[in-house]
């Protein structure tokens, strides 16, 4: 009997430990009178995202990896801001303000510059990709890798193929019509530069495209 009045009169105060099922999952339910007790204090610790934070804060800069910061990295991104500059003076990087017509003297003078830096300080950078020197590649396989990625893209939109991301089937004819056009301007310019049967194999590549783009319009009017 006293167990049991004991029990009805603290029922509120024992049955509050209810708030454990925010707490640790290993503590045991009310068995006693310390447990029950106990849990109400724990459990807004345990429960708290300040306090879980403030944990993983402290173990985050102690415990992650944080890069390291290197002089050969501020070297190589003033080289890239060179670099960038004389794409800008050529007017091969599209802005609001970009020039015309190009300023080449100027661009001369930044590609001499980004030049004798970039032999200077090769092998101090490292492994840097400018000490590894990567080939150049031609114009040719330059236009014949544009046209591939262009043809895949074109052909996703024109529901020809799946979207490799999601592997669903869609078409939408106004994006895949930019892409055509595209690659038609990108022809015109560069047939002047490439041989009369590189020329042919483009211009193959860019008339399917654009066969079946009209049938997909007449599929889909």
């Amino acid at each position: 009997m006293g167990e049991e009045e004991t029990a009805g009169g603290t029922e509120n105060k024992k049955y509050r430990v209810v708030d454990r099922r925010f707490g640790d999952e290993s503590e045991e339910p009310a068995g006693d009178k310390e447990a029950a007790e106990g849990a109400p204090a724990e459990s807004p610790v345990s429960a708290s995202g300040a306090g879980g934070g403030e944990e993983g804060d402290a173990a985050g800069p102690e415990g992650g990896e944080s890069p390291e910061l290197r002089m050969q990295d501020a070297v190589r991104v003033a080289l890239g801001m060179i670099r960038e500059n004389v794409f800008f003076s050529l007017g091969l990087l599209i802005s609001k303000s970009r020039r015309k017509p190009p300023d080449v003297e100027k661009a001369l003078q930044m590609v001499e510059i980004f030049g004798g830096l970039a032999d200077a300080f090769a092998e101090r950078l490292g492994e840097d990709e400018l000490a590894r020197s990567p080939r150049e590649p031609g114009l040719g396989e330059t236009l014949d890798f544009v046209f591939r990625m262009m043809q895949g893209q074109v052909y996703m939109f024109l529901g020809l193929m799946p979207n490799p991301a999601t592997g669903l089937v869609s078409a939408d004819l106004e994006q895949a019509r930019l892409g055509i056009d595209f690659c038609t301007a990108l022809l015109e310019r560069a047939k002047p530069a490439v041989s009369g049967d590189h020329a042919a194999r483009l211009t193959d590549v860019v008339s399917e495209m654009k066969m079946n783009f009209v049938n997909q319009l007449k599929l889909n009017p």
